[in-house]
């Protein structure tokens, strides 16, 4: 008998102690979301604080923290929110290619999210203004207004595309009409 109490005994610690193992882990892990997370709002609150002065090396490390506490936690929707920010921050300092790899995360990996259009027309929109990517630009558009035909930036898309290809005289010449013509 004694010996089955032992058994039990060692059974119960060696359980306990599995357990305790992955308790650890799961815990580090939440120190350290709760870490970056402290990070992102302090460098926030600074950025902020600029009084819209926009400080390049500091808008710098707020996206690379946005980018480094989504690929940590890449499921969960402050991930979400973090990316569409980062890329807004990132197209701001000219990290064109970086703001379109933020948002096409957000896009792909987030389906119930709020800002999908919006995500969606501002890839067209930083591969038009950004890049000088026209034909990209045209296909995000286009894409825009096949998946979100009755959204804002579906008619923002097709204005975009009446605008895309007009230059110098062309442009002028429809910017008047539009100016002109009766609302």
């Amino acid at each position: 008998m004694k010996k089955f109490v032992y058994f039990i005994i060692a059974l119960t610690f060696f359980a306990c102690g599995e357990s305790s193992e992955k308790d650890p882990i799961a815990f580090a892990a939440e120190q350290k979301r709760a870490t970056m997370k402290a990070t992102i709002d302090s460098l926030e609150k600074v950025m902020n604080g600029n009084q819209g002065l926009l400080d390049k090396a500091l808008a710098n490390k707020l996206v690379k923290s946005y980018q480094d506490y989504y690929n940590m936690n890449s499921s969960d929707t402050t991930s979400a929110e973090f990316l569409f920010k980062g890329a807004n921050i990132a197209t701001a300092v000219g990290k064109h290619h970086q703001a379109i790899k933020m948002l096409e995360a957000y896009y792909d990996n987030f389906q119930t999210a709020p800002k999908r259009p919006d995500a969606l027309y501002l890839i067209g929109f930083i591969y038009e203004n950004g890049l000088k990517d026209i034909p990209n630009a045209k296909k995000m558009y286009n894409r825009t207004i096949e998946v979100y035909p009755e959204s804002f930036w579906a008619e923002q898309a097709k204005s975009a595309l009446a605008l895309i290809d007009l230059q110098g005289d062309d442009l002028i010449k429809f910017l008047e009409g539009q100016n002109k013509a009766p609302q």
